[in-house]
């Protein structure tokens, strides 16, 4: 599973190792996440969007180019979390 998460969410926060901070309430607003994931040594795959529930969501194109997977991050596809099947 690939999460993602802005950097600058944690600019100002000491980590506590081993232990949650703050769970935070209901309603979470999430801003788009867009960019280029490449898993190397991963010769093809199968990815999917996951909803907040971790249930699938839609199947992410993948290109598979010299024993590596390639797939991009795209507000349409609304999603934080991204699960990745080995083939």
């Amino acid at each position: 599973m690939v999460s993602l998460s802005d950097k600058e969410d944690y600019a100002n926060s000491a980590p506590i190792p081993g232990r949650i901070r703050e769970t935070g309430t209901l309603p979470v607003l999430v801003e788009p996440i867009v960019g280029t994931v490449t898993i190397r040594k991963l010769p093809k795959a199968q990815v999917f969007a996951l909803d907040a529930s971790g249930q699938r969501g839609a199947r992410v194109p993948v290109a598979s180019r010299n024993g590596a997977v390639t797939f991009k991050l795209l507000p349409k596809y609304q999603a934080q979390h991204y699960e990745v099947v080995r083939e």
